[in-house]
């Protein structure tokens, strides 16, 4: 990579360009689990650009690079197998 290809990329960084990324969940497989981590990232993350692909299970974020980076933090720990509920104790 070369010096102008580097201070490009710094640049759309400083100034806040967005950069985008697409999340693919294992575990959130429903569509209401999928909305809620995309509710939980807009809130949050405070990103506003963001879709949900319920049939392929995906997150496309556009955002700053920290927001990414908040994201790329959060996804894994929501995208998580559901705990059943094993009912009351005797």
């Amino acid at each position: 990579m070369g010096k102008v290809t580097l201070a490009v990329c710094f640049a759309s960084v400083a100034f806040g360009q967005n950069v985008d990324r697409v999340f693919r969940l294992m575990n959130a497989t429903t569509v209401t689990s999928l909305q809620e981590i995309a509710t939980t990232l807009r809130t949050i993350g405070q990103i506003q650009q963001l879709s949900v692909d319920d049939a392929h299970a995906t997150l496309t974020v556009k955002a700053t690079a920290d927001q990414i980076a908040l994201a790329e933090w959060l996804v894994p720990k929501l995208d998580v197998t559901a705990v059943s509920n094993p009912g009351p104790q005797e």
